[in-house]
């Protein structure tokens, strides 16, 4: 077998995984009660002095989903996805976004790991490397803020 098929075939796999995992996070965030406000300011990273990460394979996820223009939304965001304060990627955006809140009890955090373990297991699973870095930062995402024209 061609590894690059192999390959091909894990990824897709492993997508199907993490869309079951992004389920479960979601249905955790409800059955506790956890509300978003969807006013945007968690995913003003620089004002709350707060790093988001991700998998690659979450940023694969992400797919097709258009970035916002660069100045299409007041303050520049700094999260392509964002349009005046509401996440345009909100069906597909990665673990770290749903599982992160304004106000949230320290029983989160407990699941917030096991989240992140269910992440790392999927990886392992399909043999797939295990790459957890700074998203913003992440050669996709940096490719969409050249094409919006944030970046020269």
């Amino acid at each position: 077998m061609n590894d690059s098929r192999h390959e091909i075939g894990a990824v897709a796999l492993a997508l199907k995984d993490l869309a079951a995992l992004y389920r479960e996070a979601d249905a955790r965030v409800a059955a506790l009660g956890l509300e978003c406000a969807a006013c945007g300011r968690c995913c003003d990273f620089r004002r709350r002095d707060h790093v988001l990460y991700a998998t690659e394979l979450e940023v694969i996820f992400l797919g097709e989903i258009k970035a916002v223009p660069c100045g299409a939304s007041p303050g520049n965001p700094p999260c392509p996805f964002q349009d005046a304060g509401r996440c345009s990627a909100r069906e597909r955006r990665p673990l770290g976004c749903r599982v992160y809140f304004c106000k949230a009890g320290p029983d989160w955090n407990d699941s917030v790991e096991e989240l992140h373990r269910k992440l790392r297991d999927i990886h392992d699973r399909h043999r797939l490397p295990y790459s957890y870095a700074p998203f913003l930062a992440h050669p996709l995402i940096v490719s969409l803020d050249v094409k919006r024209g944030c970046l020269s």
